[in-house]
């Protein structure tokens, strides 16, 4: 380090190095990095320079090393995957890194659509699949399956949009409800507002699905426009009442949030929740399935006379059981848990934009490995703040 000027005042780099932060920067940069020459340093005239010079070497010079049995990152898309990891957090006003909010780094308005256009997509195919299979037809299997999924995407959008992007709530971790032993008293679950929320959705959801059926039924039977409209309006009924009692039932028997609180990592939490979902979808697909299967026999008794005539149909009542058991589990999966907007978003959507790794778990502990990244309980942080603030700009640059 170059004396201080004839004035007595400190040189920049003696400025610049009296903080923990950049003494930190420097030695990893030059002291543990041998075929890096300190001396390059002095050469730098400013402050401003040389406060900028240090974070940008940081993260070339931590990923250029290698880590016995990890895999080797690109230096370059380093850089622009963290970057927009820090943007997320400067936007969020937060320097908490939480699996369950990589997501939030999209607009509400994407996160929605992409969610839905998924949602249907799968849905659609399982319902297609499985219509093909009982019936044997392929045009009506792609014309079920389309009209399923379709609806199906659109109401699990909505219903996501009105719980948590309306009420600007975010989903969390959870864990399943009959699971839990001694949970604290300030964990409380509220049936309440799933149940309206669920019965409503599905009853919504019944009403639209039904009448379209009712007009394609009475169409392939060359009714007159009377007769379907008829037919589609009884149909809505009964479909309605079937998928909302339904709906209403398992939307609010399910989970209560996880106490991340004390969790020991961000690894711990997302493997507890990918249990609990998975725990979900045997409890959900089963119990869903039968409430609609059995439901479609009560309500078409229930109503026989008054509507019209209604005929029950016990495999066409299996069929839809087993359609909508696996249709619903996997919309609520992808649309209402922690670990399907992950799956969703964070694992395909991000990396499939350029935004993030593919192996994006794997990105962020090699990170925290390295030094780039700390743990804090159930979430990552930028080790030093500079090093965020820096790659936030870089990255609203780019």
């Amino acid at each position: 380090m170059r004396e201080p000027s004839p004035d007595g005042s400190p040189t920049p780099l003696a400025t610049v190095l009296s903080t923990p932060l950049m003494m930190a920067l420097a030695r990893t940069v030059y002291s543990d990095t041998p075929d890096h020459d300190p001396a390059e340093l002095l050469d730098i005239p400013g402050k401003q320079e040389l406060a900028e010079h240090l974070p940008d070497n940081f993260l070339p010079t931590v990923y250029l090393r290698a880590r016995p049995g990890a895999r080797g990152w690109d230096p370059e898309r380093v850089q622009r995957w963290l970057g927009h990891l820090a943007r997320h957090l400067t936007e969020s006003r937060t320097p908490d890194l939480a699996w369950w909010r990589l997501g939030h780094g999209l607009r509400r308005s994407t996160r929605t659509l992409v969610t839905a256009l998924v949602t249907a997509l799968v849905i659609g195919l399982v319902d297609g699949v499985m219509s093909v299979g009982f019936s044997g037809s392929v045009i009506g299997g792609v014309l079920d399956g389309t009209m399923f999924g379709l609806l199906a995407g659109l109401l699990f959008g909505l219903v996501r949009w009105f719980t948590y992007t309306v009420t600007g709530k975010g989903l969390r971790p959870s864990a399943v409800r009959l699971r839990i032993r001694g949970r604290p008293e300030t964990t409380t679950w509220r049936a309440g507002p799933r149940l309206v929320i669920g019965t409503l959705g599905g009853a919504l959801f019944g009403c639209v699905y039904g009448f379209m059926v009712g007009l394609l039924r009475a169409f392939s039977r060359h009714f007159g426009l009377s007769t379907a409209l008829e037919i589609g309006l009884v149909d809505a009924n009964v479909f309605g009442l079937i998928f909302g009692g339904a709906a209403g039932l398992t939307f609010c028997l399910l989970e209560t949030p996880l106490d991340i609180v004390s969790a020991v990592s961000p690894g711990s939490v997302l493997r507890t929740d990918r249990r609990t979902v998975l725990t979900q979808l045997c409890f959900w697909a089963p119990v869903f399935g039968t409430a609609v299967g059995f439901g479609a026999g009560v309500v078409v008794n229930l109503l026989q006379g008054h509507p019209g005539q209604l005929a029950a149909d016990p495999t066409a009542s299996i069929l839809l059981g087993t359609i909508s058991g696996l249709g619903g589990a996997l919309g609520y999966t992808l649309t209402l848990t922690a670990w399907g907007q992950w799956c969703l978003l964070t694992r395909i959507w991000l990396p499939l934009t350029g935004r993030l790794p593919w192996a994006v778990a794997a990105f962020l502990d090699d990170a925290y490995q390295r030094g780039v990244l700390r743990q804090a309980g159930a979430v990552y942080q930028f080790r030093h703040a500079r090093l965020q603030s820096r790659l936030a700009q870089g990255r609203r640059r780019g």
